[in-house]
Parts: C-alpha cells; sequence; structure tokens
C-alpha cells in the first residue's frame, strides 16, 4: 500500500524524514491509516464523486 505524503514528518517506525516529494509505502494499513488520519498522508480519494448542482444539492457524477 502506498499514500502521498502531504506533511513533512519523521516516521517513528523508519527513523526516517519523509517530505510532500515522497511516497509513503507500508504493508501495514493501520500505519498508513493512522499516518492519513494526523494529516501526513494523503486520504484515499472515494470512487463516486459528489458534484453540487446550483441549487446546491448534491448529485453523484
Amino acid at each position: 500500500m502506498q499514500a502521498k505524503v502531504i506533511k513533512n514528518f519523521l516516521c517513528k517506525n523508519r527513523n526516517r524524514y519523509y517530505t510532500t516529494k515522497d511516497i509513503y509505502e507500508s504493508l501495514d494499513k493501520k500505519r498508513i491509516e493512522e499516518l492519513q488520519k494526523k494529516g501526513y498522508l494523503e486520504k484515499p480519494q472515494s470512487k463516486s464523486k459528489k458534484v453540487s448542482d446550483d441549487n446546491g444539492t448534491t448529485q453523484s457524477g
């Protein structure tokens, strides 16, 4: 599993500094989710985009 780094951080497990130019890779899904919750890694994109029309209602698109 991999995710784009969106905020610089020092990984406590690997003792490595990651910057926004890096891609974080790990087989540990929970570790990636933890870093996403803390705002260091990009969250996965949802497959269906929600689009708001001019009336403010949301439509799937």
